[in-house]
């Protein structure tokens, strides 16, 4: 029982985003890092990111225009995602 209790803690700890340039900048970051992807269909992943509460902050930073990043950083990520994905 404590064995299923953990994975779904596990399971909770991890965000989950299907935004390709918000992962991208998630991991220009370095504040977080990918911990997993699952394809949702023929052409789309959701990717898994961890740790979750700094995600959720990044996320908010990202939607409210505060997250400032290296637009090279962010491409160079955006293109190693799509690289990543390509083969599955």
């Amino acid at each position: 029982m404590a064995k299923i209790n953990m994975q779904t803690e596990q399971s909770n700890s991890i965000f989950k985003s299907q935004d390709i340039s918000f992962v991208a900048a998630v991991l220009a970051s370095k504040k977080a890092q990918l911990v997993g992807s699952q394809r949702v269909s023929s052409y789309r992943f959701e990717f898994h990111l961890s740790p979750l509460e700094i995600c959720k902050e990044l996320y908010s930073q990202y939607i409210n225009g505060r997250l400032f990043l290296s637009a090279k950083d962010i491409a160079d990520n955006v293109r190693l995602l799509k690289s990543l994905t390509k083969g599955t």
